[in-house]
């Protein structure tokens, strides 16, 4: 059964892509230009999480704020994306 993401999560994306940082504008460019057949989506609601990109064809997540994610913090956040 496909999990949907909360209405509050589809919300925040909308936000998040309104609002987005000059270094997630710059990836989402060289994404698009360098991986087109890939079809990176931006700020992506999967289960209870905002993803930066996610291609849902190559099943490939791609994360680029640094400085707010640490591994020990984000570990059961990480698994939940891999699964």
């Amino acid at each position: 059964m496909k999990k949907h993401p909360p209405p509050i999560s589809i919300v925040r994306a909308r936000d998040l892509r309104k609002n987005a940082a000059a270094a997630e504008l710059r990836m989402q460019r060289l994404l698009k230009e360098n991986f087109a057949e890939a079809r990176f989506r931006f700020q992506v609601p999967l289960r209870h999480h905002i993803v930066d990109f996610a291609s849902h064809r190559l099943r490939v997540v791609v994360e680029i704020d640094g400085g707010q994610h640490s591994p020990e913090v984000d570990a059961k956040r990480t698994a939940s994306i891999e699964s």
